[in-house]
C-alpha cells in the first residue's frame, strides 16, 4: 500500500504539467496528501515486525505491540488533523513540474501575482516514523549485523532536510525510494524461514 502510494505520488507530480492547473489536478492531488497522512505512520508496524522477525524479545512482547499501535493511531490522527483537515492546496511550479502543494515558496510560483504560502510546520508524524525506523535500524545493526534499515532511514531523513525551494523534489522523492528499498531488503533478510513478516 505504501509503495503504491509512493508510485501514485510521483505519477501525479510527473503528469501534473500535462494535465494543467485546475479542478482535475486538484482532485487527483488530494489522495497524495491523504496517503502521506494516513499510511506513513503505519510503516512503524512493519519496522516493529522486522525487529520481531529478528528475534528481539522486546519486539515480541504484547505490551510493546499495544504501545506501537497506540502510537501509530495517534500519529495518524495528528497527520489527519494537521495535514488534511482544513487543507488548502495551491499550484507550485519548478523546472517544468506542476503540482499542488500546501506550501509555495517564491521560487515555485506559477504565475504573476501568485502569493507565497507558508506551510503548517514540520511533519511530525513523518519525523516520528523516521526516528522510529532509525532506532530499530540501530538495534538491527548492533544486534544482528544488518545496517541497511538504518542506512535507508538516515538517507530519508537527510533527503527530507534538503529544501525543495532551492533543489526541487528530487532529493525527498529519491530518499523515499531508498527507504522503501531498505524496507524490502530488511523484510527479505529477516523473513527467511518465518511466516510472521
Amino acid at each position: 500500500m505504501i509503495a503504491a502510494g509512493l508510485i501514485y505520488d510521483n505519477l501525479m507530480i510527473a503528469v501534473g504539467a500535462t494535465i494543467g492547473a485546475g479542478d482535475l489536478l486538484i482532485a487527483l492531488s488530494w489522495p497524495r496528501f491523504a496517503l502521506h497522512a494516513i499510511c506513513t505512520p503505519f510503516t512503524m508496524i512493519a519496522v516493529w515486525q522486522f525487529a520481531n522477525a529478528a528475534d528481539f524479545s522486546w519486539a515480541q512482547d504484547r505490551r510493546g505491540w499495544a504501545v506501537i499501535w497506540i502510537f501509530v493511531i495517534s500519529m495518524v490522527a495528528l497527520g489527519m488533523s494537521t495535514g488534511l483537515i482544513g487543507l488548502e492546496i495551491h499550484p507550485a511550479c519548478y523546472q517544468g513540474i506542476l503540482r499542488y502543494s500546501s506550501a509555495v515558496s517564491e521560487t515555485h510560483l506559477c504565475f504573476t501575482g501568485q502569493m507565497t504560502v507558508v506551510g503548517h510546520g514540520p511533519p511530525i508524524p513523518s519525523i516520528a516514523t523516521g526516528v522510529f525506523a532509525m532506532g530499530v535500524g540501530i538495534a538491527l545493526w548492533w544486534g544482528r549485523g544488518w545496517p541497511w534499515l538504518l542506512a535507508g532511514a538516515l538517507t530519508m531523513m537527510a533527503a527530507a532536510a534538503v529544501p525543495t525551494s532551492q533543489f526541487g523534489l528530487g532529493a525527498s522523492n529519491g530518499g523515499e525510494v531508498i527507504l522503501l528499498l531498505s524496507y524490502a531488503a530488511t523484510a527479505a533478510r529477516f523473513s527467511r524461514g518465518r511466516s510472521t513478516v
